[in-house]
């Protein structure tokens, strides 16, 4: 699991201080830390990933190789599924209909909570709905296709067939999900990741406001 990043100021309010381990020294005045004062004390910045036992009635997402990270980049391929109630995955890949993958286990996740379909959306209902519409036959392995049907037209076929994109125009289409719903998520992921890894590189990071 990675190391999770906090953020402190030391002698300028204006310049936030990101570690993972907390500093003896103040990379911007030289001071012991732990024998001068904080103008803000430690706290401990939000990670964007989960587990997915945490995210139910959630889109999830992974790179389709390797881990958010330790290896993500932005021209890699991301794998998306969508969770039960309790936080069991079905997705789909070259090998047909998932669930409860290990694999999803395993790895760091991106989650978008989705929606409900109706104000009388129940845990019977999402869950129905999910194990009814997994049962289609396009979600056979010999239907798969890299790029013309593959998870995120598993997705966008569920969002269909609970209403949603007729609702929400920003559910519609793969297109207009990717534009609207997942690229702001992984943007800030991103941000994080970059973060994450100046810190394991150079120790401390430094980010002066105006």
């Amino acid at each position: 699991m990675a190391a999770p990043i906090y953020c402190f100021c030391h002698c300028e309010k204006r310049t936030k201080i990101f570690y993972s381990n907390f500093p003896q020294w103040c990379p911007v005045c030289g001071l012991d830390t732990e024998r001068s004062l904080s103008l803000i004390p430690p706290y401990k910045i939000p990670s964007p990933f989960i587990t997915v036992s945490q995210s139910p009635y959630s889109v999830v997402i992974r790179p389709t190789v390797g881990h958010f990270i330790e290896s993500y980049t932005a021209s890699d391929n991301l794998h998306i599924g969508i969770t039960s109630s309790t936080g069991e995955v079905y997705d789909y890949d070259e090998n047909g209909l998932n669930i409860g993958s290990d694999v999803w286990k395993r790895t760091d996740c991106l989650s978008i909570a989705m929606p409900p379909h109706s104000a009388e959306e129940t845990t019977v209902t999402w869950d129905d709905s999910l194990r009814h519409y997994s049962q289609y036959p396009d979600w056979h392995q010999n239907r798969y296709h890299s790029d013309d049907h593959n998870c995120y037209d598993f997705v966008i076929g569920f969002f269909r067939y609970i209403r949603l994109a007729s609702r929400d125009s920003r559910y519609a289409s793969k297109i207009s999900f990717t534009e609207n719903v997942l690229l702001p998520e992984t943007t800030k992921v991103a941000a994080y990741i970059s973060l994450y890894r100046k810190i394991q590189q150079e120790g401390t990071v430094c980010q002066t406001s105006d």
